[in-house]
């Protein structure tokens, strides 16, 4: 189940081609989409630990200037820890939903910063393969996470 969240990746990148005109206007939402769901994603990591909602509300704002700030290729690998804490309660589909939901705007926001590097027309599977091996760490450490 877990690996399938990562597809939310490409389906961002799907996005991305469906309308590549969107991208640049929509660069802003995107990174206060991602916001958003990391705030949403900590919530559940802490009602995964068996916090009150309100408790985990306050202590998920006080994380996120922390987390707004960091490098999203390094937030990202560690999202399957947030699905392994919410793996035996009640909040596991809403992590496993909110991890693919992740992946959508931050597929379209690889997207936009690999056409500004490159300038050129951008072949579909050469983009899955850089997203593969940037974000793969993700899948690696999903798969580390099965055998525990």
């Amino acid at each position: 189940m877990i690996l399938v969240t990562f597809l939310g990746l490409y389906a961002g990148v799907a996005l991305s081609y469906i309308a590549p005109e969107e991208l640049k206007m929509g660069k802003k939402y995107f990174e206060w989409i991602l916001n958003v769901l990391l705030f949403l994603l900590v919530v559940v990591l802490l009602k995964g630990f068996n916090f009150y909602i309100i408790p985990a509300g306050i202590i998920a704002l006080m994380v996120m200037p922390i987390l707004v700030k960091a490098d999203r290729k390094y937030i990202y690998p560690l999202l399957p820890v947030v699905a392994l804490v919410s793996s035996g309660s009640n909040y596991f589909m809403y992590a496993m939903a909110l991890i693919f939901l992740y992946g959508f705007p931050l597929g379209s926001l690889y997207c936009v910063k690999y056409e500004k590097k490159e300038k050129l027309n951008i072949k579909t599977l050469d983009l899955f393969k850089r997203i593969t091996i940037k974000y793969g760490t993700f899948l690696i450490v999903s798969v580390l996470f099965l055998f525990i």
